[in-house]
């Protein structure tokens, strides 16, 4: 069984541990531990996601979270902890966001079929 995931844009980590903060205004930050010695190429992608210095959408099973980025990363031979810092961070509602995604399939469908 794979682990619980997160996604930064079209990056998908899957990560061993979360320690999640929230703020009243909205806002928030997420401590997320990935396996390095499963996954070495995340050290890769993460280093070039924290240089970027760009702002991401991430996106949770449970949540999105808009304007994030990693204010910190730490990481030896065996694990990964990302420090990220959220703008503002969305709850999904499970039945509105299968919906949504089923909307989106269907709608691509009838694309292609009209082509």
């Amino acid at each position: 069984m794979k682990s619980p995931f997160v996604k930064f844009d079209n990056d998908i980590f899957y990560y061993t541990h979360v320690n999640q903060q929230l703020v009243i205004d909205g806002s928030g930050d997420f401590d997320f531990e990935f396996d390095l010695i499963k996954y070495p190429e995340y050290k890769n992608i993460a280093t070039n996601i924290f240089d970027s210095h760009q702002k991401y959408c991430i996106i949770l099973p449970r949540c999105r979270a808009e304007d994030s980025f990693i204010k910190m990363m730490n990481y030896d031979d065996k694990k990964m902890v990302l420090y990220i810092t959220c703008g503002k961070i969305r709850h999904i509602n499970a039945k509105d966001h299968r919906d949504k995604v089923i909307d989106q399939i269907l709608e691509t469908r009838n694309n292609t079929n009209n082509t």
